[in-house]
């Protein structure tokens, strides 16, 4: 997925999981690509760009980032009945499984990596999740699209409904993508926009220097007195950066 470009015209790209866009979020940190309290920012799906980057060109790459988002988040908004039909199209039928992300699959590699040290961490995963780790799988979960009921494979011709346990331990997976022949609206649209550009601002700009300015085409983000502010002419944000 690609972002934007910064102010020399650099592409800057993003690895993501189809998946993730068939999921109802009210937070992008929700999707594992942007740094949240549950998702560190050395797991997160940005973290090999956030590494990379040049604190100089912070500002840039973070109005790059942020273009890259809006302008996707606008498109998918102005064509939702096309997008709708499109998908409804593609969804026909019981037989079209959808996996669910539950986690990124680098924070189970990080799990049994820190499994080999003196004191290994207590597990954070749920009962399937072991289960499936324990067979040398990563844990792996999906529905089909007019159901809401979570299934993962016991074997290759098998399912196990784990429904139960796994919205216990994940608030975000109860929903079901197709309704009396119908789409489900994304909720959180609004919601997704400004809070995923706030914090992509804080992901590139902890550390920001104060009194500094970025731009990509129109827009605008630059740090004064110790906040981060974005314009876009329409959308109009100022934040905290992160502690």
């Amino acid at each position: 997925m690609m972002f934007g470009k910064d102010g020399a015209g650099t592409f800057r790209f993003c690895a993501i999981d189809i998946e993730d866009f068939f999921g109802d979020f009210s937070d992008a940190g929700q999707t594992g690509l942007l740094p949240t309290v549950s998702v560190p920012r050395a797991l997160c799906g940005l973290s090999e760009l956030l590494q990379r980057n040049d604190t100089k060109d912070s500002l840039n790459a973070a109005a790059a980032c942020c273009a890259g988002f809006i302008k996707t988040m606008a498109t998918l908004s102005e064509n939702e009945t096309y997008l709708t039909q499109l998908m409804l199209s593609l969804l026909t039928g019981q037989n079209i499984p959808i996996r669910i992300v539950a986690r990124k699959t680098l924070s189970y590699t990080r799990f049994l990596q820190s499994a080999t040290l003196p004191q290994p961490p207590e597990s954070p995963f749920c009962e399937p999740e072991l289960e499936q780790l324990t067979r040398g799988d990563v844990p792996y979960f999906f529905r089909y699209p007019n159901s809401s009921q979570i299934l993962m494979w016991t074997e290759p011709t098998r399912t196990k409904d784990v429904t139960e346990i796994m919205n216990a331990q994940f608030d975000f997976l109860q929903c079901r993508l197709v309704k009396n022949g119908q789409l489900q609206k994304r909720r959180f649209l609004n919601d997704l926009l400004q809070r995923g550009a706030l914090q992509i601002l804080r992901a590139y700009l902890t550390n920001a220097k104060q009194n500094s300015l970025g731009q990509f085409g129109d827009i605008i983000v630059k740090t004064m007195n110790g906040l981060i502010h974005l314009d876009t002419g329409r959308l109009k944000l100022s934040c905290k950066p992160m502690a």
